[in-house]
């Protein structure tokens, strides 16, 4: 069956174009999903129109995308997490972690999914990350990792730095945490 993607498509093709799929899987998933449209010779002028549309709206994205790009590319990202005084982390850093830093810098929020980092990085220093914005459009970004020592992490884990679970000290509760208990 063929059909009109109306989105990019991991594996299937790219928005506007034209691809062959199986008859169930066009019309019980990409079809009521609003992912793709029916193509036939009833609708292939409307096809063409929206074929039009679609290239048009890929360009707009893809524009935007770049200009995110130029913007985001410059941008200085700090990471902070505990680690041995030799500059080993507890932990590693994550895209996901990477992904949360550089929205905090620069406001734009960017799918972990969208944030490839290449080898674990378990130490401190300058690190390079591929940043996909669009399928034309990617970037590195250079990224810091710095490290706190443990009399620091402390304050890390009181909410200061990257580290932070929402954790408390052993025995400190607030009064928000405990539950009203009701008068009988």
């Amino acid at each position: 069956m063929k059909i009109l993607l109306k989105e990019n498509l991991e594996g299937l093709g790219r928005m506007g174009e034209i691809a062959e799929v199986a008859r169930g899987y066009a019309r019980n998933y990409l079809i009521p999903r609003g992912f793709a449209i029916e193509v036939n010779r009833g609708t292939l002028k409307q096809v063409k129109e929206q074929k039009r549309v679609l290239e048009a709206k890929a360009k707009r994205e893809r524009d935007k995308a770049e200009a995110l790009a130029g913007e985001i590319g410059s941008a200085r990202v700090t990471l902070e997490f505990r680690s041995s005084p030799d500059g080993k982390l507890f932990g590693s850093v994550t895209n996901r972690q990477l992904a949360e830093a550089l929205q905090k810098t620069t406001g734009v929020a960017i799918d972990h999914r969208n944030v490839e980092i290449d080898e674990r990085i378990r130490t401190t220093g300058t690190h390079e990350a591929k940043i996909k914005l669009h399928p034309d459009v990617s970037f590195v970004l250079q990224f810091e990792v710095v490290g706190v020592s443990e009399s620091e992490g402390a304050e890390a884990e009181s909410g200061e730095g990257e580290l932070s679970r929402g954790f408390s000290e052993p025995g400190s509760v607030s009064e928000e945490e405990i539950p009203k208990q009701k008068a009988d």
